[in-house]
């Protein structure tokens, strides 16, 4: 339970809030299934404060309902089960905070750091994420749908995507819900995504540089110009997936799921790719760049392959489409091992 004391020295005041956390910093303040109102937040809002920086820091399952306590220092707080929905943490800084089953859901997090942090099984359902930074932390099926993380390339100038793109990078997002959102130009390289729930979201221009995506939805997802070099998509959905100048340059999509993937390859860069057992049944492959991919195995039946470079291609076993259309695909030394 919350600690009266520390409740009364809150609702005095940030300027005596802080004065105490400097006198006493062998304290840790205790806000423990406290449920805050609104006029407690209004003493704080805008204001920088302190809660302390130990990772034992005890604010667990609170509520804190439409409030702003933007640019807020709560490293290491412990959070779990707050529910924060509504509320302002633009800039908040949250490293390795313990936000574990936290309520993020329609919570401004632009800007906000939360390096490190835990946020196993948080629902972040229409959060703006813009320029926040998620590096190393723990989603672990978090709930991201709707979320919005995305840049427009009006502000995707290399100086503007610094300071505003969302960092995932060596996340854990396994088994995350990350459907129908907008991660456009997001950092997702080294994360853990397997089996997670990317279906119909936005990740133009995302990079997921040896990322893990083992089992992971991407069905309707816009893939458009990401980079997924040495990415591990093994048994992955890609069903009907937009991947127009993709990058897949050494990625691993065996057993892949691309079944009907409409959407033109033909821009997109897949050499020496691991497609062995994947499913591109039905896939629109014009003008792919197949070249010293591995199709073992594939499944290409009714596959559009209309000036499809092939060369150097492993297709032992492949199923090849019948060929119908008065337009030859370009099959360039295909090599075929005993």
């Amino acid at each position: 339970m919350a600690n009266e004391e520390h409740l009364a020295l809150l609702q005095r005041g940030v300027n005596s809030w802080n004065e105490w956390r400097r006198r006493n910093p062998q304290i840790l303040p205790d806000f423990s299934q406290n449920v805050f109102s609104q006029n407690v937040f209004q003493s704080i809002c805008n204001l920088d404060f302190i809660l302390g920086n130990s990772s034992s820091d005890a604010v667990s399952k609170t509520e804190s309902r439409e409030v702003k306590i933007s640019t807020a220092h709560f490293s290491g707080a412990n959070f779990s089960q707050t529910n924060f929905s509504g509320a302002n943490l633009a800039g908040a800084e949250l490293r390795r905070a313990n936000l574990t089953e936290a309520n993020l859901s329609r919570v401004d997090l632009t800007g906000a750091d939360l390096t490190g942090a835990d946020l196993t099984g948080a629902d972040l359902t229409g959060a703006n994420l813009l320029g926040a930074r998620f590096s190393k932390a723990n989603l672990t099926v978090a709930n991201l749908t709707e979320a919005i993380g995305g840049l427009r390339e009006a502000d995707a100038s290399p100086e503007q995507a610094d300071s505003k793109r969302v960092l995932f990078n060596k996340a854990n997002l396994s088994g995350a819900i990350l459907s129908k959102a907008n991660f456009s130009f997001a950092d997702f390289n080294k994360a853990n995504l397997a089996g997670a729930n990317l279906s119909g979201s936005s990740f133009h221009k995302s990079h997921f540089h040896t990322a893990n995506l083992a089992e992971a939805d991407l069905s309707e997802a816009n893939l458009s110009e990401a980079e997924f070099s040495f990415a591990d998509l093994r048994k992955a959905r890609l069903r009907g997936a937009n991947l127009t100048g993709a990058y897949f340059w050494m990625a691993d999509l065996r057993e892949a799921d691309l079944c009907g993937a409409t959407t033109n390859l033909g821009e997109s860069y897949l050499f020496r790719a691991n497609f062995i057992g994947a499913n591109l049944s039905r896939a629109d492959l014009k003008d792919a760049d197949f070249s010293n991919s591995y199709l073992l195995q594939a499944n290409l039946t009714e596959a559009i392959l209309v000036n499809t470079n092939l060369k150097g291609a492993e297709l032992k076993g492949a199923i090849m489409p019948n060929i119908t259309t008065p337009k030859p695909i370009t099959v360039l030394r295909v090599i075929k091992k005993n």
